[in-house]
């Protein structure tokens, strides 16, 4: 677990994305200037997702486009990737949410317990509450 550069849990209809390792390598390509996004290469090593968070991903509607809200894809030499529009710390509300046109058909993890991250939680509660 020590390897993780990503994390990725749930709570109640929201997927909760958290960077682990924000340092660019060639498995990790972080946000920036130029970057709308985060990608994540050789997701099966590096990417923790609890199988809650999954199966949320999974019920994400599919756009139109080449990139979505979350994307995953093996690339033509067979690693897995998984990518975010966004940055390091990520809340994605299901209900509005679309991954790219090929939808989320295949993920490759490490399974995790779901257990989001305090902060997030009462982000959400409290987002939830005034709505």
């Amino acid at each position: 677990m020590k390897n993780l550069k990503v994390k990725v849990t749930c709570h109640k209809n929201y997927v909760i994305i958290e960077v682990l390792d924000k340092k660019e390598d060639k498995n990790f390509v972080p946000i920036n200037d130029q970057r709308i996004g985060c990608v994540l290469i050789n997701s099966q090593k590096y990417l923790g997702m609890s199988d809650e968070a999954a199966a949320l991903l999974k019920t994400m509607k599919k756009s139109g486009d080449d990139i979505g809200d979350v994307s995953a894809w093996k690339t033509d030499d067979g690693r897995n990737c998984f990518s975010w529009i966004g940055g390091f710390k990520r809340l994605i509300d299901m209900k509005v949410a679309e991954s790219d046109r090929n939808g989320i058909t295949e993920l490759h993890y490490i399974k995790i317990k779901n257990t989001p991250p305090k902060e997030a939680v009462e982000a959400i509660d409290e987002y939830e509450k005034e709505k």
